[in-house]
């Protein structure tokens, strides 16, 4: 994906589903474990540069899309789950897409939710995600890993 297009395809995105263009829309470094990052209510989207260079167009779309829907909805609850389904994303892009390239070394994926989270470090010790089993660790949602470095 090429960075310049991306002003065009935001414009297009905001124009089919009706949501306003984004005051902030810029790439960025520093994102080094996460696909994207909006400041709800602020309309401020920062997008991993690294991330869009090595994913596909559908790939950056959908991400787009699910980042947009944070402007109107802070958390993934229902309404956004909503909201993204309608645009034709996922609360979890990896409902989607099975070629998605990851900006972090390892990837982790909670049986409960689906979701994705990334490390450029190995867990010294078992995770959960907190999302669906709180702060404390819950085994029930200790997060596997999916994706680690290929040795050399």
């Amino acid at each position: 994906m090429n960075p310049k297009h991306l002003d065009a395809m935001v414009w297009n995105i905001c124009n089919v589903y009706n949501y306003p263009f984004p005051k902030v829309l810029k790439l960025t470094k520093r994102l080094r474990t996460s696909m994207g990052s909006t400041i709800c209510g602020a309309s401020h989207i920062e997008l991993n540069e690294w991330f869009l260079l090595h994913n596909k167009k559908k790939v950056v779309e959908a991400l787009l899309k699910h980042e947009l829907c944070h402007t109107r909805h802070c958390n993934h609850n229902k309404e956004f789950d909503q909201a993204v389904r309608i645009m034709g994303s996922a609360m979890w892009l990896e409902d989607l897409f099975d070629d998605i390239v990851y900006p972090a070394k390892y990837v982790y994926k909670c049986p409960g939710c689906n979701g994705i989270r990334f490390a450029n470090r190995k867990y010294k010790e078992d995770k959960s995600c907190v999302v669906c089993g709180g702060k404390d660790f819950n085994k029930k949602f200790k997060l596997k890993l999916v994706q680690e470095p290929k040795s050399q």
